[in-house]
């Protein structure tokens, strides 16, 4: 069965800005399979991004942008070693100011790799939550990225600050790279190119006998719940 995926960002802060966005992983079929990439190169500067394939944003909040001093702090990134999912020109990036959606087709059960650089605006307060969300990230006013994901100990869906994540500076472009597997109803987030973060919240694996910490957390949507019994 072919099912779309989507990958949804909401509202991870008001001035946050994408570049070089990769999904990647074994399957490709259907309506805008993947691996999908994208630059953002291609557009106009202001064009809005919902006009595009497989990409959905509420009006105007995904608008492809090339101000200055936000080119420049990605050059900043690249000077100190920074390396891009996209081996390409970067001159353009996406701002988002509400929700931006990617979609992607494939089938059910398969790992999906989602790699983007990120300049996010530090927050915090929690941003708001929806029942169509697998996975959630934003970076607090300490720099640490926090994630939102099922907690099988409490049998709810929580915000968890990764305290062994890298501290992000302020106006600071990062490197994110998100691993979801859709058929454990895990995933891994890491930072950089660095190793999967581990956390006390976190598993050392996507099987029912694993153990804490770890690097893999549950889904925060997934109704099998499957690994309650871990607890």
């Amino acid at each position: 069965m072919e099912e779309m995926r989507r990958m949804i960002f909401k509202r991870l802060s008001i001035a946050a800005l994408i570049a070089s966005w990769v999904l990647t992983t074994a399957w490709g079929a259907g309506t805008n399979p993947v691996p999908s990439l994208e630059s953002f190169e291609s557009y106009a500067v202001g064009y809005q991004i919902d006009a595009a394939q497989g990409w959905s944003a509420d009006g105007s909040a995904g608008k492809v942008n090339d101000d200055a001093a936000v080119l420049d702090a990605l050059q900043i990134y690249e000077f100190n070693g920074g390396t891009y999912p996209i081996d390409t020109t970067h001159g353009q990036v996406l701002k988002l100011t509400h929700d931006v959606t990617q979609s992607v087709a494939g089938p059910e059960g398969e790992r999906v790799l989602v790699d983007f650089m990120l300049l996010p605006l530090p927050r915090a307060d929690v941003p708001t939550t929806d029942s169509n969300t697998h996975f959630r990230l934003y970076f607090d006013t300490n720099g640490l990225a926090t994630i939102f994901h099922y907690d099988p100990g409490t049998t709810n869906t929580v915000w968890t600050m990764l305290t062994n994540a890298p501290a992000l500076p302020t106006q600071t472009w990062t490197r994110v790279t998100v691993n979801l597997d859709y058929g454990e109803g895990m995933y891994q987030l890491s930072i950089d190119e660095g190793g999967s973060i581990v956390d006390s919240q976190g598993w050392d694996g996507t099987t029912t006998n694993a153990t804490q910490p770890g690097s893999w957390f549950q889904h925060a949507l997934d109704e099998r719940r499957h690994v309650a019994n871990r607890i």
